[in-house]
């Protein structure tokens, strides 16, 4: 993953460009719709206290969508058919017809779309994708409007967007915009027999939320559907919607909790993931997220899907939306690779992203950094309209004098940072300076020291290390050390930089030339270390480390070869002594109790040398599954703080159990 200064760089390049870009958009955007350029121009103006409102990936997304408005056939008309599907016909600021009507604290009314609302339809609806039907248009079938012939062969003209992520906060619309895109697929511009699915994480969520919302809309086009027999138009059921069977419309919607499985031949050609950002891996699986997909897969034979995910950040480390997520942001990454004004398709076009979310370097832990009038808009666009000015100041109120709980939920809900449920405070820093000896595991001797070491080379440039735990095996006494490495480019462009220069002036933290770590160096380290230590076994972390376990292992089989081992009896050794370690809960869980138990009942006993352990020790948690297994993970609350030389020891301990 990209850093924070080189993100900063990156939203400093996107941001200049759109601004000098905008005065050549403003006539095409405002004939569309005047609502598209004032968001975008609302979105990069200066801001006291900011550069600009929008996040990074905030702007990369309308960057996106500005590339595809160049390179796609637009339909504006089929997009401007939707938005007056919701929100009616307007004139000089006053309604005129149709439309839906918005639960608003004057009671139902109609009300027009917002800005980030406006620009989210039409990214959505707007461009157009050509498709080859596979079929000659000599084979007798009719061809649909939207369909054409090229060369003979039949190809059809069908929206682009078939995924889209709405990742905004609670009291922006979000519940009622996608309630009214629902129904208006439902009742108006889908397929006649669209079905329409609506998925959450539990009933409440799925029936009383986020269908109910979509039941008022179906209230107001049909008052008679409250009748339970089914009124002259729409039968509105518990949890489902259908026209009635006199009707040539034959669409409906139903709403799916997580697990929930579709009837048979349920084909349904927009699925709506509601608050999907809550849901989390339980043995890496998602009931919510295995539903979705079993309904997607149903609409094989729909010429235009959609999955729609209306969501904020969650109480969730892992899940599978969290995932998605990070990989729309990579993705939007890419479009600094493209020049600003460029012609050109790319294979992820099919998905719209609105992001309003914080810049990751926004919130520092400190509840006191998101007290900023531009942070509030930054996540809302809505303030005054849908929330009160004062919401954000009370919420964060509540964060400061709350309980956990409640901070947790502020944070997710309101600021759509991502949190954990499950999550223990673990071991602080202080405790392990208060552990803290001059004696290195350098000045050891050989004769009574064994070792274990722990290693996490998996992102190759950045402080990366070994951990030893060293034993004395007469006095049973335990040192903690290691050995840590930057890659000097990185060590430049840190957030940490005169943490680790004063590091590297003591002798705690070695700078390896260029851009990436030397394997060699890593090497000669250990080969010092084993002077003054017998080390028995190493682990390590499998991910994107084989070029250091290639080097250690290298190195190992020397040694073995030396003392006359025969080849045979070395592999067995390195099996031994030369170790993946699985990053798994289970694996963990007792190793963090092993540490925690050094740490609190054998303090006469251990010791620590460099300072760099305790610091990652100071910026870890751990996180906890549901069958209560923890594993040590980085604090959110600390963005620039690192735990490598806290996972590390904990892996020394895995080693000493297996040798065991």
């Amino acid at each position: 993953m990209i850093d924070n200064t080189e993100l900063q760089q990156v939203k400093s390049v996107a941001l200049k460009e759109l601004r000098d870009a905008l005065p050549l958009w403003r006539e095409r955007l405002t004939m569309i719709d005047p609502r598209l350029y004032f968001y975008v121009l609302e979105a990069t103006m200066p801001c006291e206290g900011t550069d600009c409102i929008a996040s990074v990936y905030e702007l990369l997304s309308i960057r996106k969508e500005l590339r595809k408005m160049l390179t796609y056939e637009l339909d504006v008309e089929y997009a401007a058919q939707w938005a007056r599907a919701i929100e009616g016909v307007w004139e000089d600021g006053r309604h005129l017809r149709g439309g839906l009507m918005f639960d608003t604290n004057r009671g139902a009314q109609h009300v027009r779309l917002m800005h980030f609302q406006t620009w989210a339809l039409y990214m959505m609806m707007m461009a157009r994708r050509e498709v080859c039907m596979q079929r000659r248009a000599t084979d007798g079938t009719p061809l649909l409007h939207t369909e054409f012939v090229r060369d003979g062969m039949v190809w059809d003209k069908r929206r682009l967007c078939t995924e889209a992520d709405i990742f905004i906060t609670r009291k922006s619309g979000k519940t009622e915009f996608g309630a009214a895109l629902d129904f208006t697929e439902l009742a108006m511009m889908g397929d006649p027999n669209q079905q329409v699915s609506i998925v959450a994480n539990d009933t409440n969520q799925a029936v009383k939320i986020a269908y109910r919302a979509v039941k008022q809309f179906a209230y107001q086009i049909d008052p008679t559907s409250v009748n339970k027999l089914g009124g002259k138009i729409l039968k509105v059921n518990a949890k489902d919607i259908s026209f009635q069977p006199s009707l040539p419309r034959t669409a409906s919607l139903e709403a799916f909790s997580a697990g929930g499985k579709p009837k048979d031949g349920w084909n349904s050609g927009w699925v709506h993931n509601d608050e999907p950002g809550q849901g989390k891996y339980v043995n890496e699986h998602n009931d919510m997220e295995s539903t979705v997909q079993e309904l997607v897969g149903s609409a094989g034979t729909r010429r235009e899907r959609m999955r729609l995910n209306t969501t904020t950040a969650g109480k969730v480390i892992y899940g599978p939306y969290k995932e998605h997520i990070q990989a729309v942001q990579e993705s939007l990454l890419k479009e600094m690779d493209i020049p600003m004004g460029t012609v050109q398709e790319l294979p992820d076009d099919y998905n719209f992203a609105l992001l309003l979310q914080l810049d990751p370097w926004d919130f520092n832990g400190d509840i006191e950094s998101l007290n900023h009038e531009y942070i509030f808009r930054r996540v809302n666009r809505s303030i005054g309209i849908t929330v009160q000015p004062t919401w954000y100041a009370e919420r964060l109120q509540k964060a400061r004098t709350g309980t956990e709980d409640e901070r947790k939920e502020v944070l997710t809900k309101d600021f759509n940072i991502w949190q954990s449920d499950r999550v223990k405070k673990w071991i602080s820093g202080d405790e392990i300076r208060a552990l803290g000896t001059e004696r290195s595991i350098r000045e050891c001797n050989k004769s009574e020291w064994i070792a274990f070491g722990g290693m996490d080379f998996s992102h190759g440039d950045d402080l990366c290390g070994i951990g030893y735990v060293a034993i004395n095996t007469k006095t049973k006494q335990v040192l903690w050390d290691c050995d840590a490495w930057i890659a000097e480019d990185q060590l430049l462009k840190s957030p940490n930089k005169v943490l680790y220069d004063q590091w590297v002036e003591q002798g705690y933290l070695h700078v390896c030339p260029g851009e990436i770590l030397d394997g060699a160096a890593v090497v000669s380290a250990i080969d010092e270390v084993a002077k003054h230590v017998r080390i028995v076994a190493f682990g390590y972390d499998n991910w994107d480390s084989d070029r250091f376990v290639n080097h250690i292992r290298s190195w190992m089989v020397n040694k073995l070869k030396k003392k006359g081992i025969t080849p045979k009896a070395i592999e067995e050794e390195l099996k031994q002594r030369l170790q993946p370690v699985s990053q798994t809960f289970g694996t963990y869980n007792s190793a963090c109790q092993v540490v925690w138990d050094e740490v609190h009942w054998a303090p006469r006993k251990l010791f620590v040398h460099n300072p760099i352990i305790a610091w990652c020790f100071s910026n870890a948690i751990l996180i906890e599954d549901q069958m209560e297994n923890v594993k040590p993970k980085k604090n959110p609350g600390i963005p620039t703080g690192k735990v490598d030389i806290c996972q590390c020891i904990c892996t020394c301990y895995i080693m000493i159990g297996n040798i065991k």
